[in-house]
């Protein structure tokens, strides 16, 4: 698998800082839920008992190194007018990366 993502010297620096971006934990359950299905920062921080804030900023870093996409989009909740959101979902960088995190041990 990590010879499917890497070509040459450049790609090993960059594929070592997308693990270390992705091996962080809040943006590893970020990572994690996204790959169920796409979602947007207020979601996910209910989803994941985060501040929305602190996601969105995850989110960002996450999309700096092509881990995920993000693309705006109308929420439209059962109570009110339509609400334009950023929904995320994983690149396919990012689903070979969350692959290779999966198998790394998290410890003793």
């Amino acid at each position: 698998m990590v010879r499917k993502v890497l070509k040459d010297t450049t790609d090993k620096k960059l594929y070592d800082e997308r693990l270390y971006v992705a091996m962080q934990p809040a943006r590893k359950r970020i990572l994690l839920s996204l790959s169920k299905s796409e979602s947007y920062a207020s979601k996910l921080a209910d989803e994941l008992s985060l501040n929305a804030k602190v996601v969105q900023f995850h989110l960002d870093i996450l999309q700096k190194y092509d881990l995920v996409k993000g693309n705006f989009d109308l929420e439209s909740p059962s109570d009110g007018r339509p609400v334009a959101v950023r929904r995320f979902k994983l690149t396919d960088v990012g689903h070979d990366t969350l692959d290779v995190v999966r198998n790394i041990p998290s410890g003793p």
